[in-house]
């Protein structure tokens, strides 16, 4: 069997997977999914900790402008009106039917993105060759298998399954930027995780507002340099803390190419309230930036 068949039985497992999921009670999937990663069940009665609060989140917050925020089409209209067309990148191409992306037509480098998943995109270069059958295909059944329902994250399951294109944001050298991803707590950022293009495993390192390193990081997490404080942080605190107004927490990721800071995604379910966070208490400690009041 070939690594082209191997790929496609994956995906369409994960379909068959989804659907079979559907069928089951949310309460159920999100209690028995924290049960199976931290060895321990969660409260969600009282939630105190960062992972239940997001667990927590799943199962009884829900609002249309959640939908709006976590859909990468209509993100960018609430974004426009919170902080203006500049820090929005235009789109080359939406539709729903990736047959239909009319790839030799658009200007090079682009990034082709499903609006309500973070994964399965495809990167077209300058000299790439066109995605074949096998991608398109690929990407189709993506659409179908619904990520809304792989962790019971009830806003991307009203996102219309739809594709988009956008152009590819590279720094100078043709690098991929520094993602910077701001922890919002009831309008203030207090953390920020950088991730550079090395940081392959995406860990990236955990910096506090002022730029210093935080103690917090994940588990078994390596030793990395610290980056240069970015030239633009003041703007791009402001500009998160805007984004995220009306939540209590929202993670607000943004991109500073050649000087300019560009809105990646706003996501109130970071890693699906599942990551190992170290030192441990870093998971109350957070749960309790989410409680706290502090300006």
């Amino acid at each position: 069997m070939g690594a082209k068949d191997k790929l496609d039985i994956r995906v369409l497992g994960l379909l068959c997977q989804t659907y079979l999921r559907r069928c089951l009670p949310d309460d159920w999937m999100v209690r028995l999914g924290y049960r199976r990663y931290y060895g321990r069940w969660p409260n969600l009665s009282r939630p105190k900790l960062f992972s239940e609060k997001i667990a927590w989140r799943k199962l009884h917050e829900r609002t249309e402008l959640m939908v709006r925020l976590s859909d990468k089409v209509q993100a960018k209209e609430e974004i426009r009106a919170r902080v203006g067309d500049a820090y929005v990148t235009p789109n080359l191409w939406v539709g729903d039917r990736p047959e239909e992306i009319p790839f030799d037509r658009l200007a090079r480098p682009y990034i082709v993105k499903l609006a309500s998943s973070s994964g399965g995109h495809l990167v077209i270069r300058e000299g790439d060759p066109l995605p074949d059958r096998r991608r398109l295909r690929e990407m189709a059944l993506r659409l179908r298998i619904g990520h809304g329902w792989q962790m019971r994250e009830w806003a991307y399951r009203r996102i219309p399954p739809r594709i988009l294109v956008e152009p590819l944001h590279e720094t100078q050298g043709d690098g991929a930027p520094t993602d910077y991803r701001f922890f919002v707590f009831r309008g203030k950022a207090r953390l920020v995780h950088a991730n550079c293009e090395s940081d392959e495993d995406g860990r990236g390192t955990i910096y506090e507002r002022d730029w210093q390193l935080s103690r917090y990081g994940f588990v078994s997490q390596p030793v990395r340099p610290k980056i240069a404080r970015p030239e633009k942080l003041e703007e791009m605190l402001a500009i998160a803390e805007r984004i995220a107004e009306g939540f209590e927490f929202m993670r607000v990721d943004l991109y500073l190419v050649n000087g300019r800071i560009l809105f990646s995604e706003a996501t109130l379910y970071p890693w699906g309230g599942l990551k190992r966070l170290a030192p441990p208490e870093w998971d109350q400690e957070l749960g309790a930036m989410w409680d706290s009041e502090e300006k």
